[in-house]
């Protein structure tokens, strides 16, 4: 079965859609789940610096990686959602478009024949 020019369109829209939706969605996840992670360790560092405690440099780093995860669990999960999730509703609609399109185009050609 040959494709048409549309559809050939709309496979390669709905192939750019799925990495850009997935990359933008992954990335804003982890960026903002990055910034939240680092105020602990930052607030601890300026806490120690205030009260001149002798700890070890690491100990206000060592909660970023569990502080991050448990605040972006699956960054990968949300960003294959962003992805697949409207590509099946966006060829729903260009599905509706284009019958309604010709249905109308139909009933013009249709009523110029008849007069």
């Amino acid at each position: 079965m040959r494709t048409s020019v549309a559809q050939r369109t709309g496979i390669v829209a709905s192939v750019i859609w799925f990495f850009v939706g997935f990359s933008w969605s992954y990335l804003h996840e982890t960026n903002a789940a990055s910034e939240l992670a680092v105020l602990r360790p930052q607030l601890c560092e300026q806490r120690r610096d205030q009260e001149q405690s002798w700890t070890k440099p690491d100990h206000c780093w060592d909660t970023y990686t569990k502080d991050f995860r448990e605040i972006a669990p699956h960054p990968a999960a949300n960003g294959l959602f962003v992805g697949l999730a409207p590509i099946p509703l966006a060829w729903l609609l260009a599905l509706i478009f284009v019958r309604t399109a010709r249905w109308v185009m139909y009933g013009r050609w249709k009523r110029r024949r008849d007069d």
